[in-house]
């Protein structure tokens, strides 16, 4: 049997966003995670754009959303095994 998918995650990576002052990436997930997608996985690919911009992005994180997009990540990963990983490495 596959493993699941949770949204936990982002929805934590969201509000742990909005705190931190980053309300725009935030938002950014809170619409994605509420479209209309055609698939699941869709979706998750969806999400997973938006965590590797927020990586990009928002800076400093702080350990706890390093670890919150270490997380959504790992969803990701679920569904899309090598998604992101050369845009994880350094230019």
């Amino acid at each position: 049997m596959p493993n699941t998918v949770s949204s936990a995650p982002f929805y934590a990576l969201s509000s742990a966003l909005k705190e931190a002052g980053f309300t725009a990436h935030s938002e950014h997930i809170d619409s994605v995670l509420n479209g209309t997608w055609t698939t699941s996985s869709e979706l998750i690919a969806e999400l997973g754009q938006v965590v590797l911009r927020v990586r990009k992005e928002c800076k400093p994180l702080s350990p706890a959303l390093r670890i919150l997009l270490k997380d959504c990540m790992r969803q990701v990963h679920t569904v899309w095994p090598g998604f992101g990983w050369l845009s994880w490495l350094p230019f």
